[in-house]
């Protein structure tokens, strides 16, 4: 059997510093919104407008390619759901406030899409200071949540209106 010899220098190489070559990954260029403000966007303008505000947060956040494409899907989904419930609920019969379903498909929707990019959120909230405000980690979603609303909602509801009997 062969006997290991160690020498000075490999106890000191222990010692070296092995992230001396790691280059720090950058700031993102846009502060990502609260997952918990999108879903206001989805209450007032549905599924539409919920998921492009949602893809437009994963993409800041850096969520994976798939978990992108399951936001994407999630919101085609909820997206055809209310299509399907609109022609359901909203008949001449439907009772009162039934329109209030289609608003509850497009905070299940979110929900999903909540959870997708919940770890991701939890990294980019961590790798802040802690000593910082949790509000100054995040920028406003008032005015591409409105847009959103306005731009999203407005052909969702013109859809469900011409598919409801």
């Amino acid at each position: 059997m062969q006997r290991i010899r160690r020498t000075e220098s490999d106890a000191w190489a222990l010692l070296t510093p092995t992230l001396q070559d790691h280059v720090a990954e950058p700031q993102p260029a846009f502060q990502p919104w609260r997952l918990g403000s999108q879903v206001y966007v989805a209450i007032l303008g549905g599924c539409l407008a919920v998921t492009v505000i949602a893809v437009a947060n994963a993409r800041m956040l850096r969520v994976s390619g798939r978990g992108q494409a399951i936001v994407i899907a999630t919101g085609v989904a909820g997206f055809l759901v209310t299509l399907a419930l609109a022609g359901l609920v909203l008949g001449d019969g439907a009772p009162e406030g039934s329109g209030v379903a289609l608003q509850l498909v497009a905070v299940l929707a979110w929900g999903a899409m909540y959870l997708v990019q919940r770890p991701a959120d939890r990294v980019y909230a961590s790798l802040r200071a802690p000593e910082e405000d949790a509000d100054e980690q995040y920028r406003s979603l008032f005015g591409a949540g409105l847009l959103a609303v306005l731009i999203g909602g407005l052909p969702q509801l013109w859809l469900v209106a011409g598919v409801a009997p």
